[in-house]
């Protein structure tokens, strides 16, 4: 609508696309683009504030390009409408060069910023090197970013006369090397002599394994795991299947050392409670919306807004040492975490025109092997709950919660007679009370909140 301010029309572009993303995730199956763009949001910590099509151009980048070439991938980020505008790249002229993404460039996106060894020198580059590749990243423009003329849609482009024509040379990090006038190609090559430089893999190998593995990395990790995997990596060309195929295939992904070592980010716990527990978001266009738009609003209420990280570092929990992940519980997110889960196991989803989306955990216990016997029922849950088995003293804890002093048989007794009779509301209440308060305690146990 043309009469319409970017003011009326941006929340409910905000609103679609955040349903839409998530509708990506929970559809995925098996397939691992979903957490690795969630990976690449954190990684180049852009913000979302302003037009929403750029991040829905910004997201379609990362989705199609989050297992492909991460040199290439640096490349178009650079020149993405959205990084333009949140790293005033488009306002980066010869005139007056802006360092705002040189610097991000180097620090956070590709290298990593080493120790100060020097004033102004970090150890992988220096200022001088963020002064002349800010240079060489001048004249790109964007247009249109908060129009609601459909005819005028978003777009970033070069200008020529914006672009520093000089020849920039980089500091003796880098060999002293040059990067000629190249007009607008001249962002590739700066990417290229980034990525030649020796070692170029070892920043974002750190930060997969501490994603995807464990974030504390001893010195004997870093030696037997991260300078293989940068190697390979760098062999490679900067491939990321090869990279991945490498890392979540090794012994070390598989280790029970490192089973459960990460606190689930607060997205990843709600939908662990949706893939869990067998919720389908309604067919109904409306209340699909408000089911996935829901999902969002549980992980904000634990302090982490899934396009947002709260700076271009990303979330603390990612780079914040020593706590790390750790930084996803306190008292205010455990205790909202705890909400969460049991609010949604005991009375499933309520939606605005008053319908409710329960799930029966009796009726999940038909895809388990023996639900009928009381250990091996729990031992299951566990397995599927939980990174590790449940103990000798959790499992009888958990028997208490069920059987209250009684026998093992009592549950086969009663669990049989429900299967005999699921048409009985008593009986079936019985049953679902019993898991409910089962599953309750599983969920809001300190391993649920690990992976």
């Amino acid at each position: 609508a043309p009469y319409l301010t970017d003011f009326q029309v941006n929340p409910y572009r905000s609103r679609s696309l955040n349903a839409w993303q998530v509708q990506l995730y929970l559809e995925a199956g098996e397939s691992l683009t979903p957490q690795l763009s969630l990976f690449w949001i954190n990684h180049f910590g852009a913000g979302r504030d302003g037009d929403p099509r750029l991040w829905y151009s910004y997201l379609r980048l990362i989705e199609r390009s989050a297992l492909g070439n991460f040199r290439e991938l640096v490349k178009e980020i650079t020149v993405e409408m959205q990084m333009l505008r949140f790293l005033n790249g488009n306002k980066n002229r010869a005139s007056s060069p802006n360092e705002n993404y040189a610097r991000e460039l180097l620090e956070l996106f590709t290298l990593g910023k080493g120790p100060l060894i020097a004033p102004g020198d970090y150890s992988t580059y220096t200022e001088q090197d963020v002064r002349e590749i800010a240079k060489a990243l001048t004249g790109w423009e964007t247009q249109n970013l908060e129009s609601t003329d459909v005819n005028r849609q978003p777009i970033a482009f070069f200008e020529p006369q914006y672009h520093d024509q000089g020849v920039k040379t980089l500091s003796y990090h880098f060999g002293g090397a040059t990067i000629q006038p190249n007009g607008s190609e001249e962002y590739k090559d700066v990417i290229d002599l980034l990525f030649s430089k020796s070692g170029a893999g070892t920043y974002l190998v750190e930060k997969l394994f501490r994603w995807f593995v464990d974030y504390n990395i001893t010195e004997e990790i870093h030696d037997d795991i991260i300078v293989p995997l940068a190697a390979m990596f760098e062999q490679e060309d900067f491939e990321l299947k090869p990279l991945l195929r490498a890392l979540l295939g090794s012994e070390h992904f598989f280790n029970l050392r490192f089973r459960g070592a990460i606190i689930k980010h607060p997205f990843d716990f709600v939908v662990d409670l949706h893939h869990s527990f067998g919720f389908e978001a309604p067919s109904e266009l409306d209340s699909k919306y408000f089911y996935y738009r829901r999902m969002t609003w549980l992980s904000n209420s634990q302090h982490m807004v899934l396009n947002q990280p709260p700076s271009v570092a990303g979330w603390k929990a990612y780079y914040q040492s020593p706590q790390y992940h750790r930084i996803w519980i306190n008292a205010a997110t455990l205790q909202e975490r705890a909400r969460i889960s049991s609010e949604q196991i005991a009375f499933g989803i309520f939606y605005p025109d008053g319908s409710q989306n329960e799930v029966s955990l009796a009726d999940l216990l038909d895809g388990f092997d023996e639900p009928d016997q009381i250990e091996p029922m729990l031992e299951e849950w566990a397995l599927r709950l939980l990174p590790q088995p449940l103990g000798i003293a959790q499992v009888q804890n958990l028997k208490q919660l069920i059987l209250n002093g009684l026998p093992d048989f009592e549950w086969t007794v009663e669990y049989n007679n429900f299967i005999q009779n699921r048409q009985d509301q008593g009986i079936r209440y019985s049953v679902e009370q019993k898991l409910r308060t089962l599953v309750t305690a599983l969920v809001n146990s300190a391993q649920f909140q690990l992976k």
